[in-house]
């Protein structure tokens, strides 16, 4: 719990960063060469003052305040820093440079800070600057510069804006118009899914149909056999008033399946289920056994 950039057992030390002696008076920050640019982490006291001992690569001095061999910066305020002189090898004649400037000392032929810059025409090689005149490269380059000089004379001041705003309103539109047609274009697939299975089984009202009528041959049949039996009648008469109810099921359900089957915006539907109940009444009716009943009418007839 040691206070004033303090350290040790017994806070005797400076903390890394602060040079001083504790029992004399308060530790300072070590600045090298500013407290808050600093290019050392840490720093001891001499006669003087203090030394920097730990300066960054590019940095030299008792306070790392200038900048070494190869760098090259301005120190003297907050915020400088020194910076490679990254002086080309073939246009420069040493890897020194200004340490003010970073200005490189370059061959003959050769500008630039760091020595890479030739006279219009020419290419920095590794034998200095050469020209680009020949029969290939020089000129495409005329062409280049002619192309250039026509293009710095074009006025385009009086061209009209592009429409921008326009465009943009028109791609943010056609961003929130994508997902509903894909979603339309869904709804479509899935409606004509479940037009093909109606169609599929939309032969159901036939088949009520043709199940009435042949119930009520049925009820012809037994009341001919019947003959005077009343009993035999009225047992094919409540026979008759099932298969009504069981035909008019049928009805409803197909009646059902037209309403609702095909709008994909109504109520959810099974249609599965309607299916299901359509087949039960059919195997309802197929399993009934007629039999019993024109035996017992033709013995009342004897």
């Amino acid at each position: 719990n040691c206070g004033g950039n303090t350290m040790g057992d017994h806070c005797d030390q400076c903390m890394k960063g602060f040079y001083g002696d504790p029992s004399r008076g308060p530790c300072r920050p070590c600045a090298c060469p500013h407290p808050t640019n600093s290019f050392s982490d840490t720093c001891v006291p001499d006669a003087v003052d203090y030394v920097c001992i730990n300066c960054q690569p590019g940095y030299t001095g008792r306070h790392c305040e200038k900048c070494d061999v190869g760098f090259y910066g301005d120190l003297s305020h907050e915020g400088g820093k020194c910076s490679p002189c990254n002086c080309n090898p073939y246009g420069s004649k040493s890897r020194e440079c200004d340490a003010r400037t970073g200005q490189c000392q370059c061959n003959d032929g050769v500008g630039g800070r760091d020595c890479t810059v030739c006279s219009h025409g020419f290419i920095l090689t590794e034998y200095g600057c050469k020209s680009c005149e020949d029969e290939c490269t020089g000129i495409l380059l005329k062409e280049l510069y002619e192309m250039k000089l026509r293009i710095d004379g074009t006025n385009l001041t009086d061209l009209p804006k592009l429409p921008w705003g326009y465009l943009d309103r028109i791609l943010k539109e056609e961003m929130r118009l994508k997902p509903l047609v894909e979603d339309y274009q869904s709804n479509i697939t899935k409606g004509k899914e479940l037009v093909d299975k109606f169609t599929f089984y939309l032969d159901l009202e036939a088949k009520a149909d043709m199940l009435l009528v042949r119930a009520k041959d049925y009820v012809t049949k037994a009341i001919e056999v019947s003959g005077d039996s009343k009993d035999t009648f009225e047992e094919a008469k409540k026979l008759l008033n099932e298969l009504n109810k069981i035909w008019q099921s049928l009805k409803d359900l197909v009646a059902e399946l037209a309403t609702h089957g095909l709008d994909p915006t109504g109520p959810a539907v099974s249609v599965q289920r309607m299916l299901q109940e359509a087949e039960r009444l059919l195997q309802e009716i197929k399993s009934r056994d007629f039999g019993p009943d024109k035996e017992r009418a033709e013995r009342e007839l004897r």
